[in-house]
């Protein structure tokens, strides 16, 4: 017996149930899944299926059982379900496969869902419903003609003389621009989502802005919000706002016709087009707000800048064609550096912002809520405003604007927290080295104790390298138990 899987052949890793294809006659078709479940899934239902193993890339695998055989991908309904099958087509094509693309768009499946996920929405399907599920047929392509064509490309370039130039127009002046998207970033209950009803009931009226003064166009606004209820929340916050709610438009669901599910949540992955459509429906819209946008992004992998990138990058011509602000909102992480490297996910959120602000809390007055720039391309950086959340009459919460600008720099204002936790982490280390000074001790007991002190045990475990200790395993398999001791005790032959 050996530990562990093993070692994987030269010519790549075993596909799941290789005994079962060599018993199959070549002919049959053979459908390709990500993961052993959806591939039993579907044996148990008389369709022979394999995979390379759920988070396996296809190029770690041998196909060669596979060769010349009819196949058919099935792929999650996602960016990794594509990129898996984008690899897979052309080595099966180097075995001379018959490939087929099961059609995810015609399916009606949710985003992320797989063959797994379509067999418990059909328990009662046999062999002949899949196979008779709708596909696409995919040859690779002719190498020649690829090349001709990439030879034939060139770029397109037109000269600055030529170039007529544009004056930026503006929403909110120095601030938020018509045909940029604007981000905004700040820690759970300091008024984001209020500030969002603010902005759109100022557009709806026309009013000028707080502090500066300055003019506002008079148009529609249009918001997304994921966390917020229309009834109970956000037209209470509009009405507390002034706002003129015929001008207001509010985001509940997206209609799917012919997919069998009536409407979905917006997801900016696949729903831009819809988005667009709607702004071509209505050109007074001169605002859109999205709440959180982290609510909307699909399949879309937040912290990979490529995958941000290529959701952002549309979003932002999208506003630039339509001459409307869009506006998304988004968290900060809890420790970062620099005010841009606080917002949530990605740097490239706030790289494909052409202006971004952080919201924060006056550490002078915890009542008191700060906006200041982190970055605007479009201009020189606008001083800060600062405002309180107040009650309305009808008990809605609403925004109270102070006339005087802050001078207070972003970096500045989230410091009073990095102060904090700098603060909480020197006193674990201290109190960390205090214990383990008199011997090691069992993670265990170590957790307990910090728990009484008022320690978290995750801020132990940051702090635990700067302290000078080290987490030791002592024992193997179930009676294995886990201790911590100072580093300069390490090598202690009597310790536990």
């Amino acid at each position: 017996w050996c530990l562990g899987e093993p070692p994987v052949p030269p010519e790549g890793r075993m596909l799941y149930q290789r005994d079962l294809l060599h018993q199959t006659d070549a002919s049959t078709r053979t459908y390709i899944v990500q993961d052993e479940l959806s591939a039993e899934a579907m044996i148990r239902r008389g369709v022979l299926a394999t995979t390379c193993g759920e988070g396996i890339a296809a190029s770690a695998a041998d196909w060669t059982p596979l060769r010349g055989r009819p196949v058919r991908i099935w792929p999650s309904h996602d960016g990794a379900g594509k990129r898996f099958a984008a690899d897979l087509m052309p080595r099966l094509a180097a075995l001379g496969c018959i490939i087929e693309l099961i059609d995810l768009a015609r399916l009606g499946l949710a985003l992320g869902h797989g063959p797994r996920d379509w067999c418990e929405l059909y328990p009662s399907a046999k062999a002949e419903q899949i196979h008779a599920l709708p596909g696409q047929p995919w040859s690779p392509p002719r190498a020649p003609a690829a090349a001709a064509a990439a030879s034939e490309c060139s770029l397109v370039t037109l000269r600055a003389s030529d170039v007529a130039a544009k004056s930026l127009r503006w929403l909110w002046p120095g601030r938020i621009a018509l045909g940029k998207l604007t981000l905004i970033a700040g820690d759970p209950g300091l008024g984001k989502s209020v500030l969002t009803a603010e902005l759109a009931a100022r557009v709806s009226r026309g009013q000028c802005w707080p502090a500066d003064r300055s003019a506002c166009p008079h148009g529609e606004a249009l918001l997304i919000s994921g966390e917020d209820q229309a009834a109970d929340t956000i037209r209470p916050r509009l009405e507390a706002a002034g706002a003129d709610l015929a001008r207001i438009h509010i985001v509940s669901a997206v209609s799917v016709p012919g997919a069998g599910q009536g409407a979905r949540a917006l997801s900016l992955h696949t729903d831009q087009q819809a988005l667009a459509a709607f702004l071509a429906a209505h050109p007074q819209v001169r605002l859109v707000c999205i709440d959180p946008i982290s609510a909307y992004l699909g399949a879309t992998d937040a912290n990979r800048n490529a995958d941000v990138r290529a959701l952002l990058q549309p979003l932002s011509a999208l506003a630039e064609r339509t001459d409307v602000a869009i506006v998304a909102i988004s968290h900060l992480t809890k420790s970062g550096g620099s005010a841009l490297h606080r917002v949530s996910g990605s740097l490239a959120f706030v790289a494909a912002a052409r202006a971004s602000y952080i919201i924060a809390r006056d550490r002078a007055d915890p009542q008191r809520r700060l906006i200041l720039p982190s970055k605007n391309n479009l201009g020189q950086d606008a001083s800060g405003i600062a405002y309180r959340i107040v009650s309305a009459p009808n008990g809605a919460a609403c925004i109270e604007w102070e006339s005087r600008p802050v001078a207070v720099s972003a970096d500045e204002a989230l410091s009073a927290g990095s102060d904090a936790q700098r603060h909480e982490r020197s006193e674990a280390a201290e109190w960390l080295s205090e214990v383990l000074a008199e011997g090691p001790i069992p993670a265990k007991q170590l957790r307990q104790e910090a728990a009484r002190a008022g320690i978290a045990w995750h801020t132990l475990h940051r702090v635990r390298q700067s302290a000078g200790a080290i987490s030791r395993r002592i024992g193997f398999g179930r009676e294995a138990t886990y201790v911590w001791q100072m580093q300069k005790d390490a090598a202690n032959p009597h310790a536990p």
